[in-house]
């Protein structure tokens, strides 16, 4: 059975704490004699609850001795995007984007059919992204894993710089970039054709930059398509 703590708030700095079992009869204040009113169940005193008392309007607050149990540290290592075929993908990922290839490597489905294992990640980053070849039928799902939504957030440190990289390599941007109480944003497509939020912070320098279609901030909105190589 677990240990409950029932503190008085007449005296919390130096009224001594009352330790109980649900199942016992409840301790009093050693400062007040307050009596903490019973709980109909012992799951609901896990978390700390105030108790209002009858009596001089003081009150009481339970909670649990324990310590809250610490899972083990976690972390998001892959996320998976669905492309048509493995290369071009690649290309654009490293070449484009400025992400590293970590991985590509033959594999195997689960019914024995050849494969790649194929994950690239930003520099210095923790998650990677899987690039993984639709089959078949499958292929309809590339380019709609979000369902027409937004559904990957790129974060750079110079907004402007990777809006004109990118714009000259080719991406194609669905708005021109914005500012937004979080920072700078412009929506690209990916080579699969899903939706990124390129975001930075609106301090960064944009004066200077040579930009097809404007710079940023301008009317324009570059509209250019990503060269998809050979399917």
């Amino acid at each position: 059975m677990r240990w409950i703590a029932a503190l008085c708030a007449c005296s919390a700095d130096s009224a001594p704490m009352a330790f109980l079992k649900f199942s016992t009869a409840a301790s009093a204040c050693g400062t007040c004699s307050q009596l903490p009113a019973p709980k109909p169940n012992w799951q609901s005193m896990l978390s700390r609850t105030v108790v209002p008392a009858a009596a001089g309007g003081r009150r009481v607050e339970w909670f649990c001795r324990w310590p809250a149990r610490r899972l083990a540290p976690v972390h998001l290592g892959l996320v998976a995007i669905v492309v048509s075929e493995y290369d071009p993908a690649i290309r654009f990922f490293t070449d484009v984007l400025g992400f590293e290839l970590v991985e590509d490597s033959p594999s195997l489905t689960n019914d024995g059919r050849a494969k790649r294992w194929v994950v690239v990640r930003p520099p210095g980053a923790v998650t990677g992204l899987l690039l993984a070849r639709a089959d078949g039928d499958d292929q309809a799902v590339v380019g709609r894993q979000a369902a027409g939504r937004v559904g990957f957030f790129l974060h750079v440190e110079d907004f402007g710089a990777a809006y004109a990289r990118m714009s000259s390599a080719g991406v194609r941007f669905l708005t021109a970039p914005r500012t937004e109480p979080y920072g700078r944003v412009a929506v690209f497509l990916d080579i699969a054709g899903n939706k990124w939020d390129l975001i930075g912070p609106t301090s960064a320098p944009l004066a200077g930059l040579a930009v097809p279609g404007g710079l940023p901030g301008d009317d324009v909105q570059p509209v250019v398509d990503v060269d998809q190589g050979d399917e």
